[in-house]
């Protein structure tokens, strides 16, 4: 019997990705171009966040500014740059809402390559605004709020002296430490299942109580990505945050990938075995 002949570039068997780590080098290359669409549908959703901070650097610069012609109090130049900063992160909550709608359709398109599914950018991305555009606007709300409530306690921190100042720092940590693990883990899991928010929630828990290093050390990796956000530089931020924005597909779908494999301890063998494995090939 003649032997079967295959091309270079011919996917055999063996080719096919066996387990999530080789399905993410696998959609890289194959969908290396549309990840960064993906990168410019996040950029002009965080278009935003640019904007405001574009203006609080300006009324900074007045302010110090008008510090050295009048000679303002130091306390006083300090209490308005915490105004400033208070005001930008209150006005961020609704900025982290508006980012959210675009993200909920890129979290769709990026499933959709896990798992191996086709995708019709177009259609993919309204349905993932459609289906889990109120989910994720609420996740991103309550991030928000988290981030504004930390901002305007570590502003409070800072202008108090004392062992008092520590009690300020508390929201900081509850925050980093719970709240912002359950919520992008509830965000990873919102595209995946059709339940309800709390739904959604109770898997995040279930997997934060199961793999809370693994877990912890993934919001590390997150928090290392936000490094351009607190760069004094304008210029350097901006581009550090463009850059970011086009990075993070790339992030999201490692994110993804690994935390589908704990969804698959977790929850998927006893409850959706039909998801365990999804997208290596065999799966099941």
């Amino acid at each position: 019997m003649k032997k079967i002949q295959y091309k270079k570039d011919d996917y055999a068997y063996q080719m096919l990705p066996h387990t999530r780590k080789q399905v993410f080098g696998d959609v890289i290359k194959l969908h290396f171009s549309s990840m960064l669409w993906l990168g410019f549908v996040l950029f002009l959703f965080s278009l935003p966040f640019f904007i405001i901070d574009l203006l609080h650097d300006v009324y900074l610069a007045k302010i110090l500014e008008k510090q050295i012609d009048v000679k303002e109090n130091v306390s006083e130049v300090l209490g308005k740059i915490v105004a400033v900063n208070n005001i930008k992160a209150s006005l961020e909550i609704i900025l982290y809402v508006i980012f959210s709608i675009g993200f909920s359709g890129v979290q769709r398109i990026l499933r959709q390559y896990a798992w191996k599914k086709n995708v019709y950018f177009k259609v993919d991305f309204g349905l993932g605004i459609k289906q889990n555009g109120m989910q994720t606007s609420t996740i991103f709300f309550v991030g928000g709020l988290g981030v504004a409530i930390c901002t305007v306690s570590y502003n409070a921190a800072i202008q108090i002296q004392g062992w008092s100042s520590m009690l300020y720092y508390v929201p900081l940590c509850i925050f980093a430490l719970f709240i912002v693990p359950l919520l992008v883990l509830t965000s990873i899991c919102t595209p995946v299942y059709s339940n309800k928010l709390i739904g959604n929630l109770r898997i995040a828990l279930a997997m934060y109580f199961k793999y809370p290093l693994k877990v912890l050390c993934l919001i590390l990796c997150c928090g290392v990505l936000l490094a351009p956000q607190f760069v004094p530089v304008a210029l350097v931020r901006f581009i550090g945050r463009t850059v970011l924005c086009f990075v993070a597909p790339f992030f999201c779908l490692g994110l993804d990938l690994v935390c589908y494999d704990m969804l698959d301890e977790v929850i998927n063998r006893k409850l959706h075995p039909e998801l365990v494995g999804i997208g290596t090939f065999p799966y099941n």
